[in-house]
């Protein structure tokens, strides 16, 4: 391939976390379907497949059908985040590329987040994610920094009628669908594999805003989800994952000020989303015990965390002002409205598919 043209089309690594796949076989065809058919060049990606110590036979099941993989076994589940840390130390792309194998991808996922990608490769990018089994409703598109620490979807649950199309500035590339160029994803250390699964998305983006990069939604790349196959949703141990990731997040990146009220914020949060939400809406009072779980995890892991926050802080080159006036982190008042939004257009969704 000519040189222009390497410029032009970057080699990238495609990064899929599998487990206990084969209970959704359909879909992992056509996940694998969509993934060989991108409007890409097919001799400048590779696709590598970390099966996390699978259980089922989805391991083998990929092996025989699917020779361009390249699979990588380990001996147990060591979570999202170490297995995507493990496929980028084998990558031999100048990107890589993050997704769930519970997707479906649009042929111009890869091609619309590398024209940018290509042209800046200091910054991090982004996917538009819309559900699969509701194609017009999104899941994922951009997001922002709420008061008390939690990150929200600009939009969620709501029907896809923006016309916005042009890259816009988001707090977090979610872990499915993420864009970034293997020497920044190793410069910022990676996923940190404490987290297991969830919010190290967030923590990974909230470190690079710090450390001055850029994160761009791209609207036109796009994919489809089938949301809670692999990890189940409400469960006890999401729910300890979410709490106890969250709060280290809160932890280590915010300025001390913000942090003082960020950190009350949060827990008056944490109380009325288990009243109003786990134990009036769902009637699941017994949530609290994860919840509590998390918190005391926290507590003895304090020291290693403002060890951490520490460097993290001597290396910031961002101000949580600058974050807050380019609209990244948000208000009071700005997360109230954003969250009644959310769980407004969410009742709303869940109303339409129960009836």
């Amino acid at each position: 391939m000519r040189t222009k043209d390497k410029q032009k089309y970057p080699f990238v690594s495609i990064i899929v976390a599998n487990w206990n796949s084969l209970r959704f076989k359909g879909l992992l065809d056509e996940f694998f379907e969509s993934i060989f058919n991108l409007e890409y060049p097919s001799d400048r990606y590779e696709v590598i497949v970390v099966d996390n110590g699978s259980t089922d036979t989805s391991y083998n099941y990929i092996k025989e059908r699917y020779h361009k993989v390249k699979l990588i076994k380990l001996d147990k589940n060591y979570g999202f985040t170490k297995a995507n840390n493990i496929g980028a130390s084998f990558a031999r792309g100048k990107f890589l590329a993050l997704i769930n194998n519970d997707t479906v991808l649009d042929k111009k996922w890869l091609i619309e987040m590398m024209k940018y990608a290509s042209k800046n490769a200091d910054n991090i990018y982004c996917s538009k994610m819309l559900r699969y089994d509701k194609r017009k409703i999104i899941c994922f598109n951009g997001g922002k920094l709420l008061r008390w620490g939690w990150t929200k979807p600009i939009q969620s649950f709501e029907e896809d009628k923006s016309n916005v199309s042009n890259p816009f500035l988001s707090f977090y590339a979610d872990g499915c669908g993420t864009l970034i160029s293997k020497k920044l994803y190793f410069e910022l250390g990676g996923f940190d594999e404490y987290y297991h699964t969830y919010c190290e998305d967030y923590s990974l983006s909230w470190k690079a805003l710090l450390y001055g990069h850029k994160i761009y939604c791209i609207p036109k790349s796009k994919f489809y989800h089938n949301i809670s196959t692999t990890m189940g949703s409400r469960s006890s141990f999401v729910i300890y994952l979410l709490w106890r990731n969250r709060l280290r997040n809160i932890i280590k990146y915010p300025e001390i000020l913000t942090l003082i009220i960020m950190l009350p914020s949060y827990i008056a949060c944490s109380i009325f989303t288990f009243i109003a939400i786990y134990l009036y809406q769902e009637k699941n009072g017994s949530l609290i015990y994860p919840i509590i779980k998390a918190h005391i995890r926290v507590l003895f892991e304090l020291s290693m965390l403002i060890n951490e926050r520490r460097k993290i802080q001597a290396n910031r080159k961002i101000s949580d002002k600058e974050l807050f006036n380019s609209g990244l982190m948000i208000s009071f008042s700005e997360s109230i409205r954003m969250s009644l939004n959310f769980i407004k257009y969410r009742n709303r969704f869940l109303k339409e598919i129960n009836n």
